[in-house]
């Protein structure tokens, strides 16, 4: 989190694995919305996506990226999730 306390200003998104060592991605997803809640957060996983997000609060809206991808489908991802905020 320190990181993102430092660098949120520089930041357009963010994407979070829903399964990391020290926290999960819902942990880390309420912790930055306290810092920053204008910063989008998306949430990525290699679980399906009715699967990854079904434990997440109704109140979250969120896009989701299936692990594995390729950066193609990364920079395609991106592209979608800053176009709609242009």
């Amino acid at each position: 989190m320190v990181f993102f306390k430092e660098c949120y200003d520089d930041l357009d998104l963010v994407i979070l694995d829903l399964m990391m060592p020290n926290k999960t991605g819902l942990e880390a997803y309420f912790e930055i919305s306290e810092i920053e809640s204008l910063v989008p957060i998306f949430f990525s996983s290699g679980f399906s996506e009715n699967e990854a997000l079904s434990n997440l609060p109704p109140t979250i809206k969120t896009r989701f990226l299936k692990k594995p991808y390729l950066a193609s489908d990364l920079h395609e991802f991106v592209n979608n999730v800053m176009g709609s905020r242009r």
